[in-house]
């Protein structure tokens, strides 16, 4: 029977957050953009365990996008519309202009933080296999060792 090693604790604690945790836990922060009665909230909610789960973290940054865009948006416009236009125009302009600001750093965070994952990941089973490696040489070389 194969015996596993873990090499990393921090990197598997990440992993497990990345991919396991953060995704649906971030969601369920994203739906709340859109109204109660969206369908969206469902919709978003059950697609998720439908994305492969590789995909997870980047699937859920690109619908942090759209309930930005979508969601608050909405939520916005509603309220400027029970409102005099003349009034609010330049708060709801500066709420948008905080709310893509938070988009687009959300997302540079985002890419950013997979970029890392993928790296520290990448780095992780370089090492796992350059110690495969080293012990296939040391089992090639008993096994030579023995025949002689």
């Amino acid at each position: 029977m194969p015996s596993f090693q873990i090499v990393s604790w921090p990197v598997l604690g990440t992993a497990l957050a990345v991919w396991g945790f953060a995704p649906g836990a971030l969601l369920r922060l994203i739906v709340l953009a859109f109204r109660r009665d969206d369908p969206r909230r469902r919709e978003l909610s059950g697609e998720l365990y439908a994305v492969p789960l590789i995909e997870r973290p980047f699937w859920v940054a690109g619908k942090l996008e759209l309930a930005l865009t979508e969601g608050l948006g909405g939520r916005l416009r509603k309220a400027v519309r029970h409102r005099s236009l003349g009034q609010h125009m330049d708060t709801a302009a500066r709420v948008l202009a905080l709310a893509q600001q938070t988009s687009d750093q959300a997302i540079a965070d985002a890419r950013r933080e997979a970029d890392e994952t993928v790296r520290r990941a990448r780095q992780e089973a370089n090492e796992i296999l350059c110690e495969a490696h080293r012990q296939a040489n040391k089992i090639m070389a008993k096994a030579r060792r023995q025949a002689r």
